[in-house]
């Protein structure tokens, strides 16, 4: 979230209760804090909408029960599955079993000016 921050009110990082308090991993996160003053200019407007994330959920293999929870419709068009979606996050699995194991992942992103955010 191009609004967020890892710190909280009190400019501390973010704590993860379930992990004794410790400094929130970015798992634990999520989209982290809202910084509400910077909402009202975000600076970047994504061009997606509901159907691009029905999508997604299609391309990862959620299924039709799933997809009818979290969109609570039953009119879920399913023609164009696709892992491509306008967003500002990536994932990368890697095996976490073998700590001597080294990965590089490399993403790359294209923007397109849509208008004025």
């Amino acid at each position: 979230m191009t609004t967020s921050t890892i710190f909280d009110n009190a400019k501390e990082h973010i704590k993860d209760i379930g992990e004794g308090n410790k400094v929130a991993t970015p798992l634990a996160l999520g989209a982290s804090y809202v910084d509400t003053t910077r909402a009202l200019d975000p600076g970047l407007l994504y061009d997606v909408g509901a159907q691009d994330y029905v999508n997604l959920l299609y391309g990862l293999n959620f299924t039709q029960k799933h997809i009818t929870t979290i969109t609570r419709s039953t009119f879920n068009d399913c023609s164009k599955p696709s892992l491509d979606i306008n967003h500002p996050f990536f994932i990368a699995f890697f095996n976490g079993g073998n700590s001597s194991w080294r990965r590089i992942q490399e993403f790359h992103k294209t923007v397109t000016n849509v208008g004025e955010a």
